[in-house]
């Protein structure tokens, strides 16, 4: 990430964009003018490269990650599979030390596979049992963040004012009339926008909840958005959660429905406390003698929850376009409970499969599904 604060020929990048407004009540001089454009042919052969720079530093961080992770997955998959020698001597120590390096060899085009093969949501139980890791974590988070609703706010509706020879003088209806209107016209599309945002969000939330309440040892989701807005609706959330499930189903065969049927659990949604059971409605997906072996809760939380109630969650993913980090932080200690926090800058199944490789290379355990 390139720095606001670096200095190039003793001006800073926000020096240089200041230095382009003329706009100010002060006057302007032919020095300042010359200096603007001084500052705009800088900052035009500045800024690209800059850039790149930021471009390259993602990308090879994003490299470091894959190499580190394919090689926690190569050595996890070899020490699983590790046997303890039958016999002593040297043979034996060799045919060890030879079948671990060759095991070890054998994995790693596996595990490239299973890292390419997340840039796709899965495809059936099969296919997500094969990508996804386990996680050996009780309780997961995830942040969403609204993106800024790029539209400008319409300008005040007019008020009394006095003209310049004292009288008072008040807007015309058709001044007041064309203002509100205008205000009515940025709210609506205000909404508009928000609302395909919310569609959007609480479509990933049905994946999560599907791909997470797969996991044996999870328990709980915690979705948190500021404002509230995505836990507004318990029939939106609850339909949400079905469609994903049933994406699920579309692709899976009469054996992987019989293990769906034992692996689902009861998934109950928890808005202030309210909790709303969604297994109940399974029969309409096709889901049918299920016998759920857990219980799995999904708790929308907001700005105004109260967060001491709350049960800590080991590992917290940040969703959100407006994340300017890039790469993932290392495991950071909040009292006596250590929390992975991993910056995403989109939702998507790869995402949530690198917060839990990170998880794992930070020492959450071990384990698949």
């Amino acid at each position: 990430m390139f720095n606001h604060e670096q200095k190039y020929i003793n001006y800073t990048l926000i020096d240089m964009f200041k230095v382009l407004d003329l706009d100010s009540d002060e006057p302007v001089f032919t020095i300042s003018i010359l200096k603007a454009h001084m500052m705009r042919l800088v900052l035009a052969l500045i800024t690209p490269f800059v850039f790149l720079a930021h471009q390259w530093n993602k990308f090879w961080s994003n490299v470091e990650f894959y190499f580190n992770a394919i090689l926690w997955m190569s050595n996890d998959d070899v020490s699983c599979c590790a046997r303890q020698p039958t016999k002593s001597g040297v043979f034996a120590w060799l045919n060890n030390i030879l079948g671990y390096y060759v095991n070890y060899i054998w994995v790693i085009p596996r595990n490239i596979h299973k890292i390419y093969a997340a840039k796709k949501d899965p495809r059936g139980l099969k296919n997500l049992q094969y990508v996804m890791p386990q996680l050996n974590a009780s309780s997961v988070a995830c942040v969403f963040e609204y993106p800024m609703v790029d539209l400008k706010k319409p300008a005040d509706s007019p008020k009394p004012y006095l003209d310049a020879d004292k009288r008072y003088v008040e807007p015309s209806k058709e001044e007041l009339e064309e203002a509100e209107q205008l205000h009515v016209m940025y709210k609506e599309e205000f909404d508009k926008r928000r609302n395909v945002e919310t569609v959007k969000y609480l479509r990933h939330v049905g994946k999560l909840v599907t791909w997470m309440c797969l996991n044996s040892s999870v328990t709980e989701l915690v979705i948190y958005e500021r404002t509230g807005t995505l836990g507004k609706s318990v029939d939106e959330i609850k339909e949400a959660v079905l469609i994903g499930l049933s994406q699920m189903i579309c692709f899976c065969d009469s054996f992987e429905m019989q293990d769906l049927s034992r692996l689902v659990p009861k998934i109950v949604v928890d808005i202030d406390g309210e909790q709303h059971d969604v297994s109940a409605q399974y029969p309409m997906i096709g889901l049918v003698d299920v016998k759920p072996s857990k219980e799995f809760i999904v708790k929308f939380v907001d700005e105004n929850s109260d967060h001491d109630t709350l049960k800590p969650s080991e590992l917290i993913m940040i969703m959100s376009p407006e994340t300017k980090l890039f790469g993932y932080s290392s495991c950071a200690e909040y009292g006596d409970h250590d929390v992975t926090i991993s910056n995403c800058v989109d939702f998507s199944f790869g995402s949530v499969v690198k917060a839990i490789l990170l998880f794992h290379m930070n020492g959450g355990g071990r384990g698949r599904l």
